[in-house]
Parts: C-alpha cells; sequence; structure tokens
C-alpha cells in the first residue's frame, strides 16, 4: 500500500449518496462533508504537507529532547506542543466545511488497513519490533542501559509489535472470509 493511500484509508471516505467525507480525527471524531474534489486534493495535499512537517520537526527535536537532564519532562512538553499544534491545524483545515454526523468504525479502519498491507510488511513490523524488545531486555539485564530509555523503548515497540500483529489476525480473517472485509464507499449498517 501507498503512502497516500493509507492516508485515505485513515482520513476519507463516501457515503452512499456518493459524497466524500473526511475525518480530521480518524475514528475519534465526526466527518466534514468536502464539497468538491476539489477540496478534497486540497486536504490530501495538507495532510501529507502536515504530516511530513511533523516528521522532520519530530527528527530535529527528538536529539535536542534527549540531552536534556530531565528528558521525560522535555518528551512531554514537545508531546503536548505536537498535539496543541495538531489541533489547531485540524480546525484550519476544516473552516468552512460542513459536520456530519458520520463516523468511522474502528473495526472496519482496522480491517482496511489490514488488507492494504501485504502480509510480508507486516511481518518484517513485527520481527524488528520483537528484535528492540529482546536487544532491550538485554540491556536491562546486563545494566548497560539507561533504564527509563529502554523502558521506553520496549513500550513502543511493545506497542507496535501488539498493532502488528493484530492486523495480521485481522487480514488472515479477511482472507479467509472476503465478504467481511468493508467496502469503505457503502455507508455503515
Amino acid at each position: 500500500m501507498g503512502y497516500q493511500s493509507g492516508l485515505d484509508a485513515l482520513y476519507f471516505k463516501s457515503n452512499s449518496n456518493g459524497q466524500k467525507l473526511f475525518f480530521p480525527w480518524g475514528y475519534w471524531g465526526r466527518g466534514y462533508v468536502l464539497a468538491s474534489d476539489h477540496d478534497y486534493e486540497r486536504l490530501r495535499r495538507q495532510l501529507r504537507a502536515s504530516q511530513l512537517f511533523f516528521t522532520l520537526l519530530a527528527i530535529v527535536l527528538m536529539p535536542v529532547v534527549m540531552i536534556q537532564q530531565n528528558w521525560i519532562v522535555a518528551f512531554c512538553v514537545v508531546g503536548a506542543l505536537f498535539i496543541a499544534f495538531a489541533a489547531v491545524w485540524t480546525r484550519h483545515l476544516v473552516a468552512g466545511l460542513e459536520r456530519t454526523n458520520e463516523r468511522l468504525s474502528p473495526q472496519d479502519c482496522w480491517t482496511y488497513l489490514a488488507v492494504r498491507y501485504s502480509a510480508l510488511r507486516l511481518w518484517a513490523v513485527e520481527m524488528i519490533a520483537l528484535v528492540f524488545i529482546g536487544t532491550c531486555i538485554m540491556l536491562l539485564v546486563s545494566g548497560r542501559g539507561e533504564w527509563p530509555m529502554v523502558l521506553l523503548i520496549i513500550f513502543f515497540s511493545g506497542l507496535s509489535a501488539g498493532i502488528s500483529g493484530y492486523l495480521l489476525v485481522l487480514r488472515r480473517r479477511a482472507v479467509r472470509y472476503p465478504s467481511a472485509v468493508i467496502d469503505r464507499n457503502r455507508e455503515p449498517s
């Protein structure tokens, strides 16, 4: 699955009337009706640019945060700033769009992503996460690593392993029972 189609899966769907809907908070919030294809393309470009910006900013800020004496506090402050900026940016994205009461179903989103990602990619993520967890456990046992950082890596690697494992299970179910796969352009029942 390409980057853009994955982005579409998380933020966009069409309803039974053929209208494109935008869900800026994914399945955590309500959608907005897109008046035209121009709005759709504009939002796709802006989402891609903002995600690139946030990724680059995180890459730049991470070393700065890590050299701080209280890096956990700095990490939390930077995270809170990211969330605040995302909230403001989202308000900018949806300005002028009509709000709808429709929501994305979490199960639909996860199943759609599981089917779109290749099994090879999901297994690779699973294995890499498990290698990180194993390496961090060895660092903890040997006393070589700074334990708060090692525990943080174990937490995020475990989260990654759990998500990719869940997607593998959903993918297997979808392959076995194709009629259960969700059509993203169909109105939810």
